[in-house]
């Protein structure tokens, strides 16, 4: 009897560890906080499918790619992302965004969404998909393309051009199928084709709109644009989703602040253009193809730099996908103008401000290839530039300035110095004395040069005159 007893207080102590352990999510050393107290442990969810077998999910010490192996609904309409780590948890790489549609077939949309990590046990990690919340349908989709991971520069690589990667990209190509019937939910996943980015880089190109020498204020367009090339044959391309961050920013007195980000995303299509307005003094218009091949882009008629070319010749096509404003005005602080002196920083004598874009990704890709046409996902990793432009000097460096800033800069001084110099004479006489001694100094060479050119005149006619005297004696003679 006494046996039996203490068998069923064991059983009993066995069940309440097993309980906490699936509830807390302890399993493989990972600690979860009490907001995560709700969830199960991901080893719990995939053994209630019979298949599940966790010897396939071996560490593999010098792979650092993920897997999504299964999706799950909650009864609070929440979606868990269940993830294959090759690595394992000897190095941290989480997941950290999935991109998916919820809709397919022609209509397919892929958006970007964050992942919560939930808890883990060795290879295999459980995340929720954040903002997200399960839809009412009785048969709902979700086509996955890829899922991110934080870059890792002596893992991943570093990319080129002053490029910034701040997550890379895996290659998923699911389309999950879950039903709600009278027997429950059920989960179909079948395979589908994506397009993987093999090479990319982002940036843009400034193309100047002139200034406006009576306000002293002077604006460019940035054209911001994507090149990739991609691991298929793609013979034309037709549209194209992008998703990107962009951030006002300004640099006034020394000082650069920026404004909050917000995501933005664009569909291009192939027979659209854009261009810049131009309109001012030295401003020159230019227009671009939203889409296009690398060797129309360069022989569309704008100018291209060596170096420039040699970076777009890299890549087979060019995503031109959004266009901002740069702008420069004037201050008129004359103590901003000093300090630009002192400190080299051009921004104590013009304000600048712009939009920074960065977290650059494309989402969707409709082409034709082969005779097909193909509406698919992209893998594509999250990408920003060097915040230069490519076919031009940065004008944040005093060794950068364009010259028509120094115009300008040399302009208002030059008045500032007159006005100035013109009210103390007002008041002190001797000012006078100085204005006219300066300017001495400063017109003697050119006074030399006028009456060095007015004495070659003289010479000039005076030969003239003594050859034609002579020719007229000789006639006479004659």
């Amino acid at each position: 009897m006494r046996s039996a007893r203490k068998f069923t207080y064991l059983a009993v102590v066995i069940f309440v560890i097993a309980v906490i352990s699936s509830i807390t999510g302890s399993v493989g050393g990972l600690a979860v906080s009490a907001a995560e107290t709700s969830y199960t442990n991901v080893i719990y969810d995939l053994q209630k499918d019979e298949q599940f077998n966790y010897s396939k999910y071996p560490v593999k010490p010098l792979s650092y790619g993920m897997e999504v192996i299964q999706i799950a609904e909650s009864t609070s309409d929440e979606l868990f992302i269940y993830v294959y780590h090759h690595v394992g948890e000897t190095k941290t790489l989480t997941a950290t965004s999935i991109k998916f549609s919820t809709t397919v077939g022609a209509s397919v949309y892929y958006e970007l969404y964050g992942l919560t990590l939930l808890n883990s046990a060795g290879t295999l990690y459980k995340y929720k998909v954040n903002d997200f919340t399960v839809k009412a349908d009785n048969v709902r989709y979700y086509e996955i393309s890829s899922i991110q991971r934080k870059h890792v520069n002596n893992i991943d690589g570093e990319p080129e051009a002053g490029n910034t990667v701040s997550e890379k990209a895996y290659a998923v190509g699911q389309k999950w199928t879950v039903c709600t019937t009278e027997d429950g939910i059920s989960y179909d996943m079948q395979p589908v084709e994506v397009v993987e980015i093999d090479m990319q880089t982002v940036g843009f190109r400034r193309y100047s709109n002139g200034i406006n020498p009576f306000i002293l204020k002077g604006s460019a367009c940035d054209a911001h644009f994507l090149a990739f090339s991609t691991k298929r044959t793609i013979d034309r391309l037709i549209s194209a989703d992008l998703i990107f961050n962009t951030q006002t920013f300004e640099k006034a007195n020394g000082n650069l602040t920026y404004g909050s980000k917000t995501r933005q995303a664009v569909t291009l299509y192939s027979d659209e253009y854009a261009e810049n307005p131009a309109g001012g003094w030295l401003g020159k218009k230019a227009k671009w193809d939203r889409m296009a091949g690398t060797k129309d882009f360069l022989n569309s008629g704008l100018e291209f730099k060596a170096e420039e070319k040699e970076l777009f010749q890299k890549y087979d096509w060019v995503l031109n996908f959004y266009e901002t404003t740069f702008d420069i005005d004037k201050n008129y602080q004359w103590g901003d103008n000093l300090s630009f002196i002192f400190t080299g920083d051009p921004s104590y004598i013009y304000d600048i401000s712009g939009t920074k874009v960065s977290d650059v990704t494309l989402m969707r890709l409709e082409f034709e290839a082969e005779g097909r046409v193909l509406n698919l996902g992209v893998v594509s990793d999250i990408q920003s530039g060097s915040g230069k432009p490519t076919n031009g000097k940065d004008p944040f460096r005093l060794s950068d300035i364009p010259w028509w800033v120094w115009v300008i800069v040399a302009v208002v001084l030059l008045i500032v110095v007159v006005i100035v110099l013109n009210i103390l004479s007002l008041f002190f006489p001797v000012v006078n004395v100085v204005l006219k001694a300066i300017w001495a100094v400063i017109s003697a060479p050119f006074r030399w040069i006028g009456n060095a050119v007015k004495r070659g005149q003289e010479r000039k006619k005076a030969t003239a005159a003594t050859s034609a005297k002579k020719k007229k004696t000789k006639s006479k003679e004659i």
